[in-house]
């Protein structure tokens, strides 16, 4: 996560052997999404 970042959040690996190789100190990217979905209809009121 961005040092600046407050939130902490589980991710799910793909791929877990990759996990190995990694160590306490390294740097990772992760690739983050959110989506939401609004549904949106006209007034019965005219």
């Amino acid at each position: 996560m961005n040092a600046k970042a407050k939130t902490a959040v589980d991710v799910i690996v793909e791929d877990p052997e990759q996990m190995k190789n990694i160590r306490k100190g390294d740097q990772v990217e992760v690739v983050y999404t959110e989506a939401v979905a609004i549904s949106v209809t006209p007034s019965m009121n005219t």
